[in-house]
């Protein structure tokens, strides 16, 4: 896979603008773009998170990830960078990575809000996707013989070079029939959606 090529592809293709971010880690390639409620909480070692959406519980995990770095009282939050005063600017993604640590899979429970997470751990040789039960931000993967390739929306998957999915027509029918559609597929036989309030480990 020529990932500086993708990486350029991708950055054409969004027209959401913002900066874009192209991370390689051995075996993990991760390309990110910032937004107000999309962050990366990643020092450099594992576990690697990326994590789009909101945490409506985030004194509550504050309190019982950093102890001794936050306060009891309320913190005040700063919408712009989506970090909190009195915890020496802990984002959201840091509260993921923490939580993992300590919960693991069971992390997606202790978790109140809207959001699609990635976690990819070298240590246990493991990656996690999730996303909040209502299934508000949208989470989609391929797997196949090179890997596991996943993003947020289809088009991302599509700019990379060398795939051919292949249409999927009884989606298609159903789509324009205006039929109940299947909560894991699309319109492609190969890239599926997780569905809300669902897991994906590898």
């Amino acid at each position: 896979m020529d990932v500086d090529a993708w990486g350029r592809t991708l950055r054409a293709a969004s027209a959401s603008g913002g900066s874009q971010h192209l991370r390689r880690d051995n075996a993990l390639i991760v390309s990110t773009t910032d937004f107000l409620s999309s962050r990366t909480g990643d020092s450099g070692d594992s576990p690697h998170v990326v994590f789009w959406g909101r945490l409506d519980n985030r004194d509550e995990l504050m309190r019982r990830l950093f102890p001794d770095r936050c306060g009891v009282p309320p913190l005040k939050h700063v919408p712009q960078t989506g970090r909190r005063e009195g915890c020496q600017e802990i984002t959201d993604a840091e509260l993921v990575r923490e939580g993992w640590r300590r919960w693991g899979q069971s992390l997606p429970e202790k978790l109140l809000g809207d959001f699609a997470l990635a976690v990819v751990d070298t240590v246990r040789r493991q990656l996690f996707l999730a996303r909040d039960p209502l299934g508000v931000k949208p989470l989609y993967y391929w797997l196949n013989q090179d890997g596991v390739l996943f993003a947020t929306t289809p088009k991302a998957l599509l700019c990379l070079n060398g795939l051919s999915p292949t249409v999927d027509r009884d989606w298609m029918a159903r789509y324009l029939l205006h039929l109940s559609m299947s909560h894991d597929r699309t319109a492609y036989e190969e890239i599926l959606k997780l569905p809300g309030g669902h897991h994906l480990t590898v």
